[in-house]
């Protein structure tokens, strides 16, 4: 069977037993270091493998859409709200100074030094107090 980008698959390597029986999605077919299949499995790790060691998941593995961790369009720090919003949701709608303002609350504590994080926050918004009082 050929797999195709964007099918979900249940690993079993040899090479990566780590990655046996975890749900992966193909994010990518070609051809490196003799395997043709990039695998992006839950945990963010991605894994280059042989057809014979995936395996189609069926609609019961599928019955709740699984989620992918993604670090670069939707990075730990800034999930894991009950309604599914991110930072940026907010943000895009914001100025630059208050959209950082926003992220840096969010994850304060989440990612790094949580006191680092909210001295961030206060930086931009002191920042956009100066802008306001010199346009206004």
């Amino acid at each position: 069977m050929q797999y195709t980008e964007g099918d979900w698959v249940i690993a079993n390597s040899p090479i990566y037993p780590s990655c046996n029986g975890q749900l992966g999605k193909i994010i990518r077919i070609e051809v490196h270091r003799g395997c043709p299949y990039a695998v992006k499995f839950d945990n963010g790790q991605i894994r280059w493998l042989l057809e014979k060691e995936l395996e189609l998941a069926g609609p019961d593995v599928l019955a709740i859409e699984p989620q992918i961790h993604d670090p670069v369009a939707s990075p730990a720090h800034y999930t894991g709200f009950s309604n599914g919003a991110e930072p940026i949701d907010i943000a895009e709608h914001l100025n630059y100074n208050r959209g950082n303002a926003v992220k840096y609350l969010v994850r304060a504590g989440r990612k790094d030094d949580e006191e680092q994080d909210l001295r961030k926050a206060l930086f931009y918004l002191m920042r956009e107090l100066k802008r306001m009082r010199v346009e206004v």
